[in-house]
């Protein structure tokens, strides 16, 4: 059975789920959602907070160079005892 998209009408999205009306999804068939995830990180440790050094050019004339920051980070929702504000287990990345 070919791919069919549904219309708007036929689904709502209240919190965290997704609520069909009633004839719009069989039993037995499958549903694919597609949305966008954007990812967020806590950073755990910067290994160098600030990285610059110093280039000379081809007429001695000091230039400086930004390097690029070290850091380790991890997922948000990988976080182990991550606060929980809103009692829902849920991370709203919702940002623009």
């Amino acid at each position: 059975m070919p791919l069919e998209r549904l219309d708007p009408a036929s689904y709502s999205v209240k919190d965290r789920f997704v609520v069909f009306t009633e004839g719009a999804v069989q039993k037995g068939d499958s549903v694919t959602i597609s949305y966008d995830h954007k990812v967020q990180y806590h950073i755990l440790d910067l290994n160098h907070d600030i990285r610059n050094t110093i280039k000379l050019d081809n007429v001695s004339r000091e230039k400086l160079l930004e390097l690029p920051i070290s850091a380790v980070g991890r997922r948000v929702h990988n976080v182990v005892d991550a606060y929980d504000f809103n009692g829902t287990n849920l991370v709203d990345n919702s940002y623009l």
